[in-house]
């Protein structure tokens, strides 16, 4: 037992020489990409013990607020596990919020944002259904509504749209994948907010479905809560939906018939 012991902290040992070794020399390999990422499948089984590890030094990071340091272990992790969606949502929030934030100019800003949202998109190319990404960057859409200057031209210039537009559809396929209620609670806020946006604008066409299918989802939550309790304040919710859909009805039937 005590030699199976020592070889496992001996491999362990083992990989996190090779670790650092990789962590410290980025430069590139002849024939076959970064010293790091050579290392990095060099490692094999024993990567977890990388992973543990930088996890554990990144939250120490957090706790100390050098938040350049947990940008560089965030950035090593995902290149260890690049399928892991929680790493690349953790990367693309802290790129598009705690560094962008900390950015001494516009145009910094902008990069730090647009890559964040580059981090998540290429995760959702990779798995376009994950409900942690999806939910990750419809969070960002919605939490940059009401936000102007750079977050709101970065969305420009990305995806022709405003986050307003965006956050609803983020969310809605985070919904679909988990049916979490606490992702609900966002996607409903996200339909009120693109509906409200698309009627300001006289797009009744436009916002009558995001109108129609909040009704259908406040439905559902009040199956899951119950008509009282929980569930009681998403009584008026409904029909205040119900009457903006209306609404937006016959604002249709009206414009068609002038």
């Amino acid at each position: 037992m005590k030699g199976a012991v020592k070889w496992i902290v001996a491999a362990a040992c083992v990989a996190a020489l090779l670790f650092w070794f990789a962590w410290s020399r980025p430069q590139a390999a002849e024939g076959g990409g970064t010293d790091r990422q050579i290392l990095y499948r060099a490692l094999g089984v024993f990567r977890v013990f990388a992973v543990d590890a930088l996890w554990m030094r990144m939250n120490s990071h957090i706790a100390a607020g050098r938040d350049g340091l947990v940008l560089t272990d965030a950035r090593t992790l995902l290149e260890l596990e690049p399928d892991s969606d929680e790493i690349r949502d953790f990367l693309h929030w802290h790129l598009a919020f705690t560094m962008a934030q900390r950015a001494l100019s516009d145009s910094d800003c902008a990069e730090w944002i647009d890559e964040g949202l580059q981090i998540q998109e290429e995760g959702l190319e990779r798995n376009p259904q994950s409900a942690v990404l999806n939910r990750g960057l419809g969070m960002t859409f919605f939490m940059i509504t009401e936000r102007e200057g750079v977050y709101r031209q970065v969305c420009l210039d990305r995806y022709g749209r405003l986050p307003v537009e965006l956050a609803h559809i983020y969310l809605e396929r985070a919904y679909a994948q988990s049916g979490d209620l606490r992702t609900l609670d966002f996607l409903l806020r996200a339909l009120v907010n693109g509906a409200t946006f698309e009627m300001e604008r006289n797009r009744a066409g436009a916002a009558q479905p995001l109108w129609e299918k909040a009704g259908r989802l406040i439905k559902e939550a009040s199956a899951i809560l119950g008509s009282d309790g929980d569930g009681a304040f998403l009584d008026d919710l409904l029909e205040f939906c119900r009457g903006k859909e209306t609404e937006c009805a016959e604002l249709q039937k009206s414009g068609e018939e002038g």
